[in-house]
């Protein structure tokens, strides 16, 4: 929507020992969309960023949606149609590839 500015940087958690930003990362907990969180995690891709995150399973796209614009995660990995509803509905989300 034309006018509206959101922050570009997310929430983010404390950072962890070694300097890590800590991040929530909620994703739709079928097999194939668990696949490249948990190969990206268990490869380190995310730590090699300076990125430590925590994986949410959550039962669908929408759920994960909603616990981003809830608060309770900084990231929700979901496919556009549902992001793009939940910007028409005025949840203050960015969308990123």
């Amino acid at each position: 929507m034309p006018g509206r500015q959101w922050p570009l940087r997310p929430r983010r958690r404390p950072a962890d020992a070694q300097g890590a930003a800590r991040l929530r990362l909620a994703f739709c907990g079928q097999l194939l969309c668990v696949v490249p969180y948990e190969v990206a995690k268990a490869r380190s891709h995310f730590r090699n960023e300076g990125v430590e995150v925590e994986l949410v399973y959550i039962r669908g796209g929408n759920q994960a949606m909603q616990a981003l614009a809830g608060g309770a995660v900084d990231y929700a990995g979901t496919s556009f149609d549902v992001a793009l509803q939940a910007f028409a509905n005025g949840a203050p989300i960015r969308r990123f590839a």
